[in-house]
């Protein structure tokens, strides 16, 4: 069975396809989702509506009738039969009423009445098994990367019920599965890992106008975002979901291979160094308290990390290299304002020295240069695309910088160790780039992407750049002996 467009190309119809070749053969015009019974005698589809229904006909499209009439606000994600072919299982979500519902229900083909199988809001995708366990997907509770994990319930074909408790299957970070089929023999299982993955990338900023090659660091497929180099220029700081939550990692760019840093139940990210090198910055929260985010001082040798401040999320903060000064920026939402303040990475939270309008959904980005006097900031509300808006913190004086490079909008900013120009982030046409820009508005490209580009952080000698780029993956897995 497959779906696809019919010939007159104005709706999906329903093919049958030989493995032997030959044309495809339109069984029906419209629906999809389909589902073949495993004697062969019956297909199941999705119609209606919004995918609010569930039909069945025979195995050469006669007799095409309503199984399931959904409620508004229903759609039916997938379906599968039962190893009997006696009952048709759907995973349906529901929208309609105070709480919306996530299921896998079944009906016998001969009544009326749904059995729930199981719900549960983070399921994702299922099949049923000829040894009578259902096999679902599920978002693993707390997960920020999209995590989720196979669990089995046994279900009797006849009636519908579940005959005993959900039983864990895998517990692996970093999987996300989607799309499951099982084998007629239940030995083998089907799946598509989907998701996104961010890796880090090394370009050389001392070549002029040239694009070249950029150099990969981590080849794991998990997040990994570069946020700090040490101060030698040998390695680099950086955030990874590896573990199943964030922690710091520390990773010499001639290896290929990380050093844990900093690790613990909590989420722990965005490593920023103090003005004098001796310890990092970093953010850590935990699940359980989401709108709390505690700022720790970690020393560059290692430690269990001292507490400097509290914030909300969103907070970000950037310390000069040559002078002690700090800066955090913290988000007023019900004022549309972005509020910052200076802060002692050992003594707290200092004085408040300015508000900024920004967008309730989109947060400007900013960066603060190495002799810590002047403010580079993007994305602010009344700002042009390729514009960045230099401030200076003595007097709070403005002025805007227009790039002569065409970009669709600036995604993120650096100020260059040097002081004299600016790395940017900016998404394009066809993907993204990273730029150098003086401090006039002349730039030119250093890396192309035909992904996102985020994080860029330029060498202590201004030589190289790391950045993160994150690109969608979807590969089909096969899991054995489960």
């Amino acid at each position: 069975m497959a779906v696809g467009p019919t010939p007159a190309g104005d709706s999906s119809g329903l093919f049958v396809i030989s493995i032997f070749g030959g044309a495809p053969r339109l069984l029906r015009d419209g629906g999809g989702r389909a589902a073949v019974a495993p004697d062969g005698k019956h297909i199941a589809f999705v119609n209606g509506r919004g995918n609010s229904e569930i039909w069945m006909m025979g195995a050469a499209g006669e007799d095409p009738h309503l199984l399931v009439a959904g409620r508004e606000g229903d759609q039916i994600v997938q379906l599968q039969w039962s190893p009997n072919s006696q009952r048709v299982a759907f995973l349906r979500m529901r929208s309609s009423g105070a709480k919306p519902q996530v299921e896998i229900a079944s009906r016998a083909i001969d009544q009326q009445n749904d059995e729930s199988i199981f719900a549960n809001p983070g399921l994702r995708s299922f099949c049923w098994a000829a040894d009578g366990r259902v096999i679902y997907s599920a978002d693993e509770p707390g997960s920020n990367s999209g995590d989720s994990n196979l669990w089995a319930i046994p279900v009797s074909a006849r009636t519908g019920k579940p005959d005993g408790k959900p039983q864990r299957m895998t517990q692996w970070p970093g999987f996300s599965f989607s799309d499951l089929s099982v084998t007629a023999d239940s030995k083998q299982l089907a799946f598509v890992r989907t998701g996104e993955e961010s890796n880090i990338f090394l370009s050389n900023l001392a070549a002029g106008k040239t694009v070249a090659e950029p150099q990969r660091l981590t080849t794991d497929e998990r997040h990994n975002v570069p946020t700090a180099w040490t101060p030698d220029g040998r390695a680099l700081y950086f955030h990874s979901d590896r573990n199943g939550n964030w922690d710091i990692f520390r990773q010499s760019i001639a290896l290929q291979s990380a050093e844990e840093f900093l690790l613990g139940p909590e989420e722990q990210l965005d490593a920023r160094p103090t003005p004098d090198g001796s310890a990092l910055l970093v953010w850590s929260y935990s699940t359980g308290e989401p709108g709390k985010m505690r700022l720790l001082r970690v020393a560059a040798a290692g430690s269990a990390g001292e507490p400097v401040l509290e914030s909300r999320p969103g907070a970000r903060v950037r310390c000069a290299h040559s002078v002690p000064r700090c800066l955090i920026s913290e988000s007023d939402s019900d004022r549309h304002l972005l509020v910052f303040s200076s802060f002692d990475p050992k003594g707290g939270r200092g004085a408040e020295l300015f508000r900024l309008p920004s967008d309730p959904y989109v947060t400007p980005m900013w960066d603060l240069s190495p002799d810590g006097a002047t403010l580079a900031i993007i994305g602010l509300p009344a700002a042009d695309a390729n514009e960045v808006q230099l401030r200076r913190i003595a007097d709070n004086s403005t002025r805007a910088i227009k790039l002569n490079e065409k970009v669709v909008n600036l995604t993120d900013v650096s100020w260059n160790s040097d002081g004299q120009s600016l790395l940017l982030a900016a998404t394009v046409e066809r993907g993204a780039n990273l730029m150098v820009s003086e401090l006039n508005g002349r730039a030119h490209v250093v890396a192309r992407t035909i992904h996102s580009l985020t994080t860029p952080i330029p060498s202590p000698d201004g030589k190289r750049a790391a950045y993160g780029i994150t690109n969608q993956t979807s590969n089909a897995w096969l899991l054995t002996n489960f």
